[in-house]
């Protein structure tokens, strides 16, 4: 095809924003069509034709194959259903802004069912850019029940600079520099009402949060699709949201909320880390500055007292003079009642470096043996399980799992395999002598199925565990019980899970950020997780194109 070189000079602002300010010639995506700015500001249609080879840009043509040049992006036609609908595709010249940080879902040493199926990253702007599924608006492009590879801008009011962002499975929030919180996706984005929200709307100013700036915010998925949002403002004040199930909100009820809410003893007790236990029986887990625990929520659940609770009470006992440092809690899949057992556990590490262990599984356990605290679903200060330990991920399920990153950054399992350290299952906890420099970790896990994704100071990813799907970047689809490094030029500097882990249906992968500001993918292309937009899996590191 011959390029219309007419229409050079056209640059490309990515998904049209009503509050944003555009000239003559800009080019924007308005649902799958494409529109040109004409003279008088007006949405215009955009011919075919090429952009300006010196910017930033796309080509646009008729043809099924894309047209490769020295612009960055190429948006092109292909056949669906027999009719031509424009996708979009990349040359191999990078060109774009740089990212600072990744869009997160869980906290570190989470492994849970599942993570957002889409993905993102902050950019050196102040932009966020995503991809991946936007089945109810979550990522705030303004459209639904797609899903593509290609990373789009998210639309903010002209001027708002993002700092963090944070994805969960149908909803992602952002914090602008001062502070504010955003929000968009499905029934509690924070809106204030349970309708879906598909652009990102300023939550900080209809609720409580107030000018309150944000520091961090936390939520966890339930494979019955409970969730609870958590969101902790400089001043120590914890603001909640979401399904209340067992009141685990801590206000007091069991209501739902739509938006912010203050938790009322946070206003005089500051909290510094929020874990929640967004699973058919909830409970919410707070640390204040002093390292107590509270909880609030289904009893069995919520560390602190045996008896169901809707307003967070403190943990006395559970400290010794050091404090409370990390939490991890899983909950299996329909909390599986099979042969009358209910799998629900959790591991708090303390400051010190003991882990200790909340075992509320009955029946059937695989791989752990006899734990110290077995009879009650309590957590004591002397039941030790490790030592030394900086932060634990646990799984059950009937197959039970735990991942312990030491604080000499060495690693260590436990359980079922292949997470165990032996590749079989084990009751005793037993070294990765392939890893040293631990310091994070994410994963994912269901009753069976489990892969995790541990980051090394040298800048290494080791992936292992459930590979179905690609998702562990070793140019392999089979599970695996040794770690591996993921083969990469430059060290990873952050990384993150999306998609699902459950027994043999996956669509996982893994995002990761280098020290350079480019970010890379592997694993499933369901949902067009990794790029280009051609829905395959990626077996090794791909990069994220800007």
């Amino acid at each position: 095809m011959q390029i219309d070189t007419s229409k050079l000079g056209h640059r490309w602002k990515g998904a049209y924003n009503a509050a944003v300010s555009y000239t003559k010639g800009d080019v924007v995506r308005v649902g799958d069509n494409v529109k040109v700015i004409d003279a008088s500001g007006n949405l215009s249609d955009f011919a075919q034709g090429q952009q300006s080879i010196s910017q930033k840009g796309e080509i646009l043509t008729n043809q099924n194959t894309p047209v490769v040049g020295k612009a960055g992006q190429v948006l092109h036609n292909v056949t669906v259903a027999g009719n031509l609908t424009p996708q979009w595709k990349y040359s191999n010249e990078r060109t774009g802004t740089k990212a600072v940080a990744l869009v997160h879902g869980s906290q570190p040493s989470q492994m849970h069912y599942a993570n957002a199926n889409f993905a993102g990253a902050v950019m050196n702007d102040g932009t966020v850019r995503v991809w991946g599924r936007r089945r109810y608006g979550e990522n705030g492009s303004g459209d639904i029940n797609v899903s593509r590879g290609i990373p789009w801008q998210v639309p903010f009011p002209q001027g708002t600079f993002i700092v963090k962002a944070w994805r969960f499975i149908n909803h992602m929030f952002a914090v602008d520099k001062d502070g504010q919180l955003w929000g968009t996706g499905y029934t509690y984005s924070g809106n204030g009402s349970s309708a879906q929200q598909n652009t990102m709307v300023n939550i900080s100013q209809t609720s409580d949060i107030g000018n309150d700036p944000i520091v961090d915010l936390t939520s966890e998925y339930g494979w019955h699709g409970y969730q609870d949002f958590f969101a902790i403002g400089q001043s120590g004040r914890v603001y909640a949201w979401g399904v209340n199930r067992y009141g685990s909100l801590g206000l007091g009820d069991t209501t739902t909320r739509y938006s912010p809410t203050l938790v009322p003893f946070t206003a005089t007790t500051p909290i510094a880390k929020v874990f929640s236990f967004s699973a058919y029986y909830h409970a919410s887990h707070f640390i204040d500055t002093e390292g107590f625990l509270w909880g609030s929520g289904y009893g069995d659940s919520n560390l602190v007292n045996p008896s169901t609770i809707n307003t967070h009470q403190k943990n006395a006992s559970l400290h010794g003079g050091y404090g409370v440092a990390h939490i991890s809690s899983h909950e299996s899949a329909g909390h599986w009642t099979g042969a009358g057992s209910y799998y629900r556990s959790a591991v708090i590490t303390m400051n010190n470096g003991d882990l200790l262990v909340s075992a509320i599984s009955t029946g059937g356990q695989v791989g752990w043996g006899s734990l110290p605290n077995s009879t009650s679903s309590r957590p004591r200060l002397q039941d030790v399980w490790n030592t030394n330990v900086a932060m634990c991920a646990v799984k059950n399920g009937g197959y039970d799992q735990a991942i312990a990153l030491k604080k000499d950054g060495t690693v260590e399992g436990i359980g079922y395999s292949p997470l165990s350290g032996t590749g079989a299952n084990s009751s005793v906890w037993t070294q990765y002598p392939v890893i040293t420099g631990a310091v994070d970790q994410k994963g994912l896990g269901s009753r069976h199925g489990q892969t995790i994704a541990i980051r090394t100071s040298s800048g290494l990813i080791y992936d292992w565990g459930y590979n179905n799907g690609a998702g562990s970047g070793l140019q392999q689809s089979y599970p695996h019980s040794n770690p591996l490094p993921v083969v990469h030029s430059r060290p990873f500097v952050d990384h993150a899970k999306a998609g699902v882990q459950y027994d043999g249906t996956n669509n996982h992968w893994t995002i990761a950020l280098d020290d350079q500001g480019d970010v890379w993918t592997w694993g499933s292309g369901n949902f067009e997780g990794t790029d280009p937009n051609d829905g395959e899996d990626a077996y090794v590191p791909t990069q994220v194109k800007f």
